[in-house]
């Protein structure tokens, strides 16, 4: 598997916009998260959020054919090596949009912040959407705005996500 790497923000951006024109007849929809979303500087991996159009062995096939390999791919995940990079691509449905783009999103402080949020308001929020501790019945968060809402969070574009106090002296 391609291990991470550092990867200039540009040339990760490319190459996520690559992928995904090479393989968009599998989408309904489909962004490019992670830190390329993020615009942090240097990139480690490609993370894709994504709704399904069609997907299996398919999928697989159109992956091998332009160069890919599928690392682990199964329930709402896969792990794909191309040209030497790994991308990630998340499978989120219209209703979780918001919480699979955020999930791809992250970054990892961001999301575990999230999860405390939601754990004290009564709910589980992971990378398929959020639900209600009490009975699992499932939120419908189509944005990210959606989940600021519910959680009572100040919405922070992804740019300015994870930073800490710094985000307050940000332009």
């Amino acid at each position: 598997m391609a291990g991470k790497k550092e990867i200039p923000l540009l040339e990760a951006e490319n190459l996520a916009k690559e992928f995904v024109e090479l393989t968009k007849d599998f989408y309904d929809r489909v962004e490019i998260g992670g830190s390329i979303r993020r615009k942090v500087p240097i990139v480690h991996d490609i993370d894709i959020c994504a709704i399904a159009k069609k997907l299996g062995a398919e999928y697989k096939d159109v992956v091998e054919k332009i160069g890919g390999k599928i690392v682990r791919f199964g329930g709402e995940y896969a792990t794909i090596s191309y040209k030497g990079v790994q991308i990630n691509v998340l499978f989120s449905t219209s209703e979780t949009w918001g919480a699979g783009l955020m999930w791809s999103t992250g970054p990892k402080g961001h999301t575990i912040g999230m999860n405390i949020k939601a754990d004290k308001l009564g709910f589980k929020f992971n990378r398929t959407g959020i639900r209600r501790r009490d009975d699992g019945t499932l939120i419908p968060t189509p944005t990210e705005e959606d989940i600021a809402r519910l959680l009572n969070w100040d919405y922070k574009p992804p740019e300015r996500r994870g930073l800490g106090e710094k985000d307050k002296f940000m332009p």
